[in-house]
């Protein structure tokens, strides 16, 4: 039986020597140079070919309304809305101590917490109303395969019976929940599909078309349906979105990893999931979330000024001000604040700005 090698190969790349399965995981784009030889004990063959790898398909983003690929913030305790749509919907993680952010985006519930608008989300609901859609995405990794009730994930509701929506976990399964003209005000009968994978980060995608059907999709592979009729013209205008437990701290505690939420204002296609899919785990430019705001102040105070912006970690930050045209670097203003020397009245009227950077932007 002959055995195989690899002799030239980018790295990362495996094979099996009985077999001869390639196995790679490529980590950049470009054109990759692969020789395998095949030998026994008559001697060898060689076959030589290349791999072009391309870059991933962006996201779909076409009628997005909610975005959080929880990148940590200047305030550790908020998980940003980077949709870039109307107006954020922010949400305050309410017991900070129970969570910790990952390096290079993510947020892991390690104990009871609720992550939670605070505010009606209103965009998602008068949105939906209107489409008659609705698309829940959601990159996770649950802790474990036994929590339940079902663990809320994600939920647009008031308390444990009654709600807009609810994606969550029970026990080894999926459970969603939509409320509709058709369904109760607890969103049942729920759509039950997919296993919890808690070794690796799952891709979760349910949809509902106008028409009344409904997908669930695990990892881009459509695992279940129903039809859910009616519309949602009995949601409520006051419900709250939140992550990781019902609103009204009702202990439906989900724990795991979460890595992107996302809502959508229409059924997704199952090519738009697997686009998704594709495009893999959120790595982000930065995106400024809070601008530095004007201030005024007397000759010989000093100024201070501060910028917000999520990305993929790591941030770097540089602080500039306008010469005439030209924008100059303040030399050791690297950080997410900076505080001028004290002013005089020729510094009146003075601009300032930050370049917030990372190696994706």
């Amino acid at each position: 039986e002959p055995t195989y090698a690899l002799t030239i190969a980018p790295s990362g790349m495996t094979i099996d020597e009985n077999t001869g399965e390639i196995s790679w995981a490529p980590t950049a784009t470009g054109d990759f140079d692969v020789t395998v030889e095949a030998r026994n004990v008559m001697g060898f063959d060689p076959q030589s070919f290349a791999i072009h790898v391309t870059p991933a398909p962006p996201r779909v983003t076409d009628g997005q309304l909610v975005l959080y690929t929880f990148q940590e913030g200047q305030d550790p305790s908020i998980v940003h809305d980077v949709s870039g749509v109307g107006t954020p919907l922010d949400l305050s993680i309410q017991d900070p101590a129970n969570t910790h952010w990952i390096s290079g985006g993510g947020l892991a519930i390690d104990a009871t917490t609720i992550v939670d608008s605070g505010v009606p989300a209103s965009k998602i609901i008068e949105a939906c109303q209107e489409s008659k859609e609705i698309t829940i995405e959601d990159w996770i990794q649950p802790a474990n395969a036994t929590q339940s009730g079902p663990a809320r994930i994600v939920t647009l509701s008031s308390n444990s019976w009654s709600r807009d929506f609810t994606l969550g976990q029970s026990v080894s399964t999926y459970n969603t929940r939509l409320r509709t003209t058709a369904t109760s005000a607890n969103g049942e009968p729920s759509l039950t599909a997919g296993t919890v994978a808690t070794d690796a980060p799952s891709h979760l995608v349910y949809t509902r078309n106008a028409a009344g059907v409904a997908h669930f999709f695990l990892n881009g592979t459509q695992v279940g349906n129903r039809t859910v009729g009616g519309n949602f013209s009995n949601w409520a205008d006051s419900f709250r979105f939140a992550l990781a437990n019902e609103v009204g701290w009702e202990d439906r505690t989900w724990l795991g990893d979460l890595f992107l939420v996302a809502v959508f204002d229409r059924a997704l296609s199952q090519t738009e999931i697997l686009q998704n899919h594709a495009a893999g785990l959120p790595s982000a430019a930065p995106v400024i979330v809070q601008q530095p705001a004007d201030e005024t102040v007397t000759a010989g105070q000093t100024a201070s000024f501060s910028i917000l912006a999520a990305g993929t970690a790591p941030l770097t930050y540089q602080w500039q001000w306008l010469d005439d045209t030209t924008w100059l670097d303040i030399p050791d203003a690297t950080s997410a604040t900076y505080t001028t020397p004290p002013t005089s009245l020729p510094d009146d009227g003075t601009q300032f700005r930050c370049q917030v950077t990372n190696p994706l932007g």
